[in-house]
């Protein structure tokens, strides 16, 4: 393997990483830059020496945008919260702090190897719904689990923030959600977006009650030959409520979690 060493005052963390057979090269932080570039060969590992600093480089997120591949190493002077939310937010693997011992340094970057994604890029496929119980999370369980079984390595992903089940199709319990990701990258999730849906709920039946007197009012024969060709199962049952329920159920769900989600995700601080 090969690492840069960057930002490095001494010789103290270079020695340290030949002795656990690296092929070292020095940088400085401004040289660190170069390596964002899409087209820059890349080490196996950078090697970052932030005992001296007190902040991460702004480059290093970009770095990890542009090439995940390459492992990003921290050596620090102390374990700071602030410093290791910051690198993790920025994609940092790991996380070295003084004083260096030569196993646990050699640990550290036999981590950062085992954690390098494949070479070849998996295919990615998308399920989306058109409206809420239409079997999307079905078919996307189906097939997951097909490919699984067929001998490929399969990652179901449910993004669906306020109602994702696919867990439940699996007889799963998961331990993370959707919500433990958002807060990864500075984002939380509350309640409060579930009033918002609440109340795009009563405005749906509003509009619904509203467009049901237009309809009876503008177009009376249509309405009564939707009426005589789709009879309900009990004629006691009003066309009325059928069409209000048909309705809400078509974007009740859509309603719901667009409010969930303008009103429950804020920003950390």
């Amino acid at each position: 393997m090969n690492a840069y060493c960057v930002g490095s005052s001494d010789r103290q963390v270079e020695e340290l990483l030949n002795s656990c057979g690296l092929a070292t090269k020095r940088a400085s932080i401004e040289e660190l830059g170069a390596l964002t570039s899409p087209s820059a060969p890349q080490p196996d590992v950078v090697v970052l020496d932030l005992r001296n600093r007190t902040s991460i480089p702004a480059s290093i997120a970009l770095l990890k945008r542009t090439h995940p591949r390459t492992g990003v190493l921290i050596v620090a002077s102390d374990l700071d919260p602030a410093l290791l939310l910051e690198a993790m937010r920025a994609g940092v693997n790991e996380f070295v702090t003084e004083p260096i011992a030569v196993a646990e340094l050699r640990a550290a970057i036999d981590r950062v190897a085992s954690a390098r994604p494949a070479t070849e890029l998996g295919k990615v496929l998308a399920f989306v719904g058109g409206k809420g119980g239409v079997g999307t999370t079905t078919v996307a369980v189906n097939v997951a689990a097909v490919l699984a079984t067929s001998g490929s390595r399969t990652l179901l992903i449910d993004l669906h923030v306020a109602y994702g089940d696919a867990a439940v199709f699996l007889g799963l319990e998961p331990r993370f959600s959707v919500a433990d990701a958002l807060e990864k990258v500075g984002l939380a999730v509350s309640w409060r977006g579930t009033g918002m849906g609440w109340l795009l709920l009563l405005g749906t039946y509003v509009l619904a009650m509203a467009a049901q007197a237009l309809a009876n009012l503008a177009l009376p024969t249509e309405m009564q030959a939707a009426a005589a060709r789709y009879p309900t199962a009990d004629p006691k049952l009003s066309m009325q409520l059928v069409f209000v329920v048909s309705t809400v159920n078509g974007i009740f769900e859509e309603l719901f979690v667009a409010g969930y989600i303008i009103t429950a995700l804020r920003e950390v601080r």
